[in-house]
């Protein structure tokens, strides 16, 4: 990938590796497997591990690390995107995390429900190797499809994190593994806490989404609101972040748009003109009550985003996005963040 700002004296342009995740898949009987390390990074990690048993062809139980039931385009696969980095309300979702999930698919796969009990990883993030303060969190999706291509659903989360707790004391380890940073489009952090906050009770997640995919037309809509309890040097408060997206795609060559993505129907490949508009809204109160810091933190931003990407073929796709956003807030003497204006570029190999 490639990341380009206009500006070139506030961005950081650069190439990079965004993902390079050989996948491992293997099915015997009713068990099945999928490992997929993530190479991207300075270091390796994990992204996905986890074992499926089928008690039915349509029920089934999984148990590893794995995408929690929130988030509608983090549902959606890396391949099938149409722009190059995920919008504003996966920033409030979680991005893995460790349990078991329990998913049947019914209705003749028309309707989806899933539910699972994880160790709760906080918004945007992986949780940790093993589970800081030893509450649960449960997750929860219902998403039906009222004709192939054309579904809605509800989503949530609901659980305790706690930097401290009757058996370890509160730590700043153990406060960063439960608190939101959010990013940017470029991936620069543009919200966090102030420095001491802890968390400190209760965290849900809500979050409504849709699609629609017609022929060559497909349009994505999602919202999330994440809630948290948090305290910092004796004060308590409860925080309510929000995001939303909609995201449309034109199959300018014809095929037919999809959630899975889209297979080109000829020799030169399908072309797809992506635009979108996404909102991030973080809580005036917590900038009230000394929380956050309004000289570092921005209120709000909105992006719009427009790609040309060119899927040569099924396994090869060519990304061009050109995204502007716009912040209240997160500079110093209460001005606002200098508006960001990147330029994406991308080579996917997906095999």
């Amino acid at each position: 990938s490639g990341r380009f700002g206009i500006k070139d004296d506030k961005d950081a342009d650069t190439w990079l590796f965004r993902r390079v995740r050989p996948t491992i898949e293997a099915k015997l009987g009713r068990a099945s497997f999928r490992f997929t390390p993530e190479f991207a990074e300075d270091d390796a990690d994990l992204v996905d591990g986890y074992v499926d048993w089928a008690f039915t062809p349509t029920v089934g139980l999984r148990a590893g690390q794995f995408k929690p039931s929130i988030s509608l385009e983090r549902a959606q696969s890396a391949s099938a995107l149409v722009f190059t980095e995920r919008a504003f309300p996966t920033e409030l979702a979680p991005n893995r995390d460790r349990g078991v999930m329990l998913f049947a698919n019914l209705l003749d796969r028309r309707l989806s429900l899933e539910f699972g009990l994880t160790n709760g990883a906080p918004d945007g993030r992986t949780a940790n190797n093993s589970d800081v303060d030893g509450e649960p969190e449960l997750n929860a999706r219902a998403f039906f499809e009222v004709r192939p291509g054309i579904g809605f659903g509800v989503s949530g989360t609901r659980g305790e994190k706690r930097a401290g707790n009757d058996l370890r004391a509160a730590s700043s380890s153990n406060a960063n593994a439960f608190l939101p940073r959010y990013r940017s489009p470029s991936q620069s952090q543009i919200f966090g806490y102030r420095n001491g906050t802890l968390a400190d009770g209760d965290h849900t997640r809500f979050s409504p989404h849709a699609y629609a995919y017609v022929g060559p037309f497909g349009v994505m809509a999602e919202y999330i609101r994440s809630e948290q309890e948090l305290s910092l040097a004796g004060k308590h408060g409860t925080f309510q972040n929000e995001a939303a997206q909609v995201t449309g795609v034109w199959a300018i060559t014809g095929e037919e748009e999809g959630f899975k993505g889209i297979k080109p129907a000829g020799d030169g490949g399908a072309w797809e003109l992506a635009l979108r508009w996404a909102l991030l809204d973080t809580d005036d109160d917590a900038f009230d009550e000394g929380f956050a810091d309004p000289a570092t933190a921005v209120t709000k931003a909105q992006q719009w985003g427009i790609g040309l990407n060119w899927t040569i073929t099924p396994n090869r796709k060519a990304f061009t996005d050109y995204s502007i956003t716009r912040f209240d807030g997160g500079a110093a003497g209460g001005a606002d963040r200098d508006d960001e204006k990147m330029i994406f570029t991308r080579l996917q190999l997906n095999y």
